[in-house]
């Protein structure tokens, strides 16, 4: 067996100049003892990652709306000894990052995300249109002729929440909340199991109440009707096939705090201290066997 854990942050643009960050995420990564890290929107440099002992397997880059930079928009980074390859260019603005790990002598693709932000894609219809010709691409690596693997795994920033059209419809990502096996009538459709809808929502554990998301919005009024104030943007989804490795493993956990630093606390606002980020990572693990 082997137990891989997953770590995603959208740290906008922070760097390894910044103290109270990077030492926040330099505990992280030993707290969750992460094997494969996607950071979107980082400054950080290889040569930090590499002394913390992650290499680097695959990045893409965008222009920076805010400035004439190239933003290091998405990169995927792995612990040595974990067989993961980059697998395809980057798709679309760079929005997947598609690479293949190897494990137990089976091969599953790997994908980190940063979709468009609401400011690019403002309605849920635009945001459902864009994921068509996402799922189009997933779906080709997937039927690749000289690709055999036996599962898909897309984790990262998808801004939007998991309950939206673009993840619900058949047309779309079709990643939902369903463990079991579909009836006869529905297995035309193939889908994707997403957990993130059951950690949408404010919780409490042991005494400790959890925020109800990833992103709080922080605007003094809201765009549209429909807007929360806690959002689920990032998670994850992957194929059934690789429902008994995530069981065994361990669920999806937004983290709060490291030893050090506290991340998020509930009685302020907002409760997400922007001095790090303005998402809270997230961490799962699998367990291959």
């Amino acid at each position: 067996m082997t137990e891989i854990s997953f770590l995603f942050w959208n740290i906008k643009d922070q760097s390894e100049q910044s103290s109270s960050f990077i030492g926040a995420f330099a505990e992280m990564l030993k707290e969750v003892n992460a094997g494969i890290v996607c950071l979107a929107e980082t400054n950080i440099s290889d040569a930090w990652m590499q002394t913390s002992g992650y290499k680097l397997i695959s990045e893409t880059h965008r222009e920076s709306r805010r400035s004439s930079n190239v933003k290091k928009w998405l990169k995927i980074y792995a612990k040595p000894g974990i067989r993961l390859l980059p697998l395809a260019e980057p798709y679309g603005n760079g929005e997947l990052l598609a690479t293949q790990l190897e494990v137990e002598k089976k091969r599953f693709i790997i994908m980190g995300a940063h979709l468009l932000s609401q400011k690019t894609s403002p309605t849920p219809a635009s945001r459902f249109d864009r994921s068509i010709d996402l799922r189009n691409f997933i779906e080709g690596l997937e039927k690749h002729p000289n690709l055999s693997t036996q599962g898909t795994l897309v984790f990262g920033d998808f801004n939007m929440n998991p309950y939206e059209p673009a993840f619900t419809s058949t047309r779309g990502f079709f990643a939902i909340d369903l463990w079991q096996p579909f009836p006869r009538r529905m297995q035309n459709y193939p889908y994707f199991v997403n957990p993130t809808p059951a950690r949408f929502g404010s919780q409490i554990n042991n005494g400790t109440i959890e925020p109800g998301g990833t992103y709080y919005l922080r605007n003094k009024r809201f765009n549209t009707p429909d807007e929360f104030v806690w959002n689920m943007l990032d998670g994850l989804f992957f194929r059934p096939s690789m429902v008994k490795y995530y069981v065994a493993g361990s669920p999806l956990t937004i983290i709060t705090k490291t030893q050090s630093h506290q991340l998020f606390t509930h009685d302020l606002i907002p409760p997400i201290d922007t001095e790090y980020s303005d998402h809270l990572p997230i961490t799962f693990t699998f367990n291959f066997h």
